[in-house]
This record gives structure tokens, sequence and C-alpha cells, in this order.
């Protein structure tokens, strides 16, 4: 070999049509006598949940879209050009009733890494009177705070305000979300008063917020609502879209400039165990949001989608629920890879109740070990260049923008929420995917596959849960065993 030579020069290098021929050759000796010959690629592509086709291989063609440079539009590469090699901000959900207990999570939370918090407060969680109490001894200089209170939102928001105001907290240090989501409300309840409620809180909090506090954003767009539900991957991001812009055209009207209208926005998507997937969907909602903000004259770093990440509820599990400490770092995983700049693991056993002390260790440990031991986030887009994965981000861009559309000719979200149309195309999922898991076409480890026999179910107090009225929250254990009672 020469010194310039390349390792592989020596192979020839085979082309598409050879390699289909060989696996063709290899497809017809198992195939039946007579049987007429099958296209490779036709035969070995399977199909997600959302209907979007998987080849068994990829090449360079298949990845044609430029998608830039981190920190540049369309960001499908990352909001900022850092991305998350310096880590990402860990952060904890924190839901309890005793604010004095809570307070004492929250303290082991942030002694053990955790970088933000993520705060329940409604009924069976923290009541807004105890906001003080909860927060007393957290340093809001350096640690965000995100709201997550339903309809209580605006009453949530401006105690939190008041609270930081009291204690003395510098307006520009503060981090984090007020956690407005008239939407994601509207969606859970199905209350319209409510979501009256919530935009008055919108229109009348967020160019306050926008003026005073260039670090906190007051809008959350959950795509957790749709995903809980059972929604794939494209509508979970095509009807967030939908709400993000029903809230731009709220946030427009009530006097904020584009740019901070799109800076008071955080979105929160849906981080699952199928790891491809949530790289795209998390790459294509920066695609598709840049889009969005260039049609309504946003550009430069506003129009940067800010990504808050949770580890699926659908996909934990009662039975076995160690797995979902596998589930959860899959998921972890995924979303670091795919981008979000914040990122939440839930306890392996919050599907049973309340979680322990061990469960939120573990939760908090899982992206600090994936940060510092196994240096994920060391490579800025490690996905990029992927011709898999920048092939699925630009399919499952276009398909969500085609979600997207249809729910603006439906009317837009809040009527498509109201009239049923969100619903009904979320059911048809969700029974596409009970009916896979019913079949075994699809599998839940612990459950469907390797159950431990003779297993004692794990005890915790009861936990919370969202408010309901609206769209289901499911998990895809407990719909598999209705699913077997009916039939």
């Amino acid at each position: 070999m020469s010194e310039h030579s390349e390792l592989g020069n020596e192979f020839a290098i085979p082309s598409l049509a050879q390699w289909q021929a060989l696996v063709a050759k290899v497809m017809a000796r198992s195939a039946p006598e007579g049987a007429q010959p099958r296209d490779a690629i036709a035969a070995l592509s399977s199909l997600t949940a959302d209907g979007l086709q998987i080849a068994p291989l990829y090449t360079a063609d298949d990845a044609s879209v430029p998608t830039g440079v981190p920190g540049a539009a369309p960001f499908t590469r990352g909001r900022t050009a850092a991305g998350n090699t310096t880590g990402w901000d860990i952060r904890a959900h924190c839901a309890d009733p005793d604010p004095k207990a809570l307070a004492g999570q929250i303290a082991d939370d942030l002694d053990g890494g955790v970088t933000s918090l993520w705060l329940t407060i409604g009924p069976g969680a923290t009541e807004v009177a105890d906001l003080g109490v909860v927060l007393e001894d957290v340093p809001l200089e350096r640690v965000g705070v995100s709201l997550d209170a339903g309809p209580l939102g605006t009453a949530a928001a401006r105690a939190f305000l008041e609270h930081a105001a009291g204690r003395g907290t510098d307006p520009a240090s503060l981090t984090g979300c007020l956690g407005l989501d008239p939407f994601g409300t509207l969606a859970r309840t199905g209350d319209g008063e409510a979501l009256a409620d919530t935009l008055a809180g919108v229109a009348a909090l967020a160019p306050r917020v926008a003026a005073d506090h260039p670090g906190l954003r007051s809008v959350v767009i959950d795509g957790l609502v749709y995903h809980d539900a059972g929604a794939g991957d494209t509508q979970e991001l095509g009807l967030a879209l939908a709400a993000g812009v029903a809230a731009l055209r709220v946030l427009i009207e009530a006097g904020v400039d584009v740019g901070a209208a799109l800076n008071a926005l955080e979105f929160r998507p849906a981080a699952s165990a199928d790891q491809f997937a949530t790289i795209a969907k998390l790459r294509a909602a920066r695609r598709t949001w840049a889009r969005v903000a260039q049609v309504c004259g946003g550009s430069g770093p506003p129009a940067g989608l800010r990504q808050h990440a949770v580890t699926s509820w659908p996909m934990t599990t009662r039975h076995d629920p160690w797995n979902n400490i596998l589930r959860a770092t899959l998921a972890a995983f995924a979303a670091c890879v795919g981008g979000a700049e914040a990122i939440t693991v839930r306890p392996f056993d919050a599907a049973l109740g309340r979680p322990d002390a061990l469960a939120r260790r573990i939760a908090r440990n899982t992206p600090a070990l994936l940060i510092a031991e196994s240096h994920v986030a060391a490579v800025l887009d490690p996905a990029g260049g992927s011709w898999y994965v920048e092939s699925l981000t630009e399919t499952m861009a276009h398909a969500a923008w085609d979600v997207f559309t249809g729910v603006e000719k439906a009317g837009g979200i809040v009527t498509a929420l109201g009239n049923g149309w969100v619903a009904d195309r979320i059911a048809v999922a969700r029974e596409a995917q009970l009916a896979a898991l019913a079949r075994g076409e699809a599998t839940i480890v612990g459950v469907t596959a390797f159950p431990l026999a003779d297993e004692r179910l794990l005890e915790r107090p009861p936990a919370p849960g969202p408010p309901g009225g609206g769209l289901p929250r499911i998990r895809w254990e407990s719909e598999l065993e209705n699913h077997v009672r009916r039939t």
C-alpha cells in the first residue's frame, strides 16, 4: 500500500443494484417453488405506527435535503451552535401535596445534580398558596422553574412572579417557563372556560415577561397530552405545531412582537424507547417550526425551537417496573441525540404511584451518567449525516406538516379539539397500536414477553394525575389488559 492509500480501497465498491440482486437471490432460496421474484427493498421495508416506510438500506440519495449547520435555520441540527456539548438541563418532575416533604425532595434532587424543576400545581399536588414554601430554599438565580398548573396556570404564574419579586430576585436571572398552557389544558379537560381564563392570562402576563424577564418563557406547547392519548409521533408533532401557531397568534394580538413571541414558547415533546423515531421527531420539530417562524416574519435565534423532552408515560409499566429504567435510558439517550435542551426522566415506579427516593435518584442519575460517564453530549448532533436519520427526519417533517395543515383547514386547534377532529384521529392511531400489541407484532417486555411468574407488584402511595375530561391518558400495558378483558 502506498502512503496515500485509504483503508478499503483494495475492495470494489458495490452498487445498490448489486446489493438488491444479492438479497433477491437469498430471498429466492426460501421462497415457495414457482413464486414470483420479489423486490428486495419492498420486501424488507417496514411501516412505523404512523405509516411511515422504513427501508432496509439507505444511501446518500435518501438524504439529499440540506440540513444546514447547528445554530442556524432550519435548526434541524440544533437550536444553538454549541448544542448539548456541555450537557443538557436535567429537569426533575416535582409533585407532592405536602409542601415541606416536597421541599425536602427538591433539596435532594438539587444536591443530586438536577439543574431545573418541573413543578405540578393543583389538586393532589402543590397548592398555589404553598408555592412559596416549596420554593423557599431554591436559588432561583441559578435554578430554573417550570410550572405545570393546567387550569390554575394564571394564578400559579402570578404567584411565582410575586414570590420571586418578594425575595428580591433579579428579574433578568429567572429562567424556566411559567407554563401557561391554554391549548394543552383544553385538550386535557375539554373545559372552554379554563381556556378563556388561560388565554386572558397569556395576554396579560406575556408582554410583561417578555419585557422584564428575558430568560423566562411564559407559554408551554405540550405535546405530551397527544402522545399520552396514544397519538403517533407525526400526529403529536403536527398537533403541537398547530397549538404553537395558535399561541403565536394570541401573543402577537397581545402586543408582543414576533421575535419576543417566538422566545416566549417552550415545546414539551415525549421521548420514547424508539430511539430513531424520537431523534427524528425532535429534529423534525425544529425543522418545521423554523418554517412557521419564517412565514411569521421571524428569523435568527428566536426561530430556534426550545424543547423540554419527557420520557414517555404510555410506555411505562406496573408489571416488572425495573424495565422502565432501561426504557427511560433509551428515551433520554434519544432525546439528547435529538437535541432536546431539557430532559425529564420519569422514575421507574411512576405508573405505580408516588415515586420513592430510590426511583427519583435513579431518574436524576440516568441523564447525569449519560453526560458524565457515557459522554453522549460530547458530540454535536451525533445523528447528523446518517442517511437513515436525515431521511426519517424529512419524511416525519412532511407528515407532521400534513397533520398541522389539516388542523388549520379544520378551523384551528381549538375547533379541532372541540368537535372531536383530534380525538377521532388519535383514536384510530391508538387502536392500530393496540391491535399490533394484541397480535404480537409489537412487544412489551415484562408484560407480553418474558413476564415474571407470580409477581407481586410494588406498592406506592397514590400519585396525582393530570386533570381529566378531555383526551384520555393511557398506558399501553393497561390498554392491552382492558382489550383482553373485552375480548
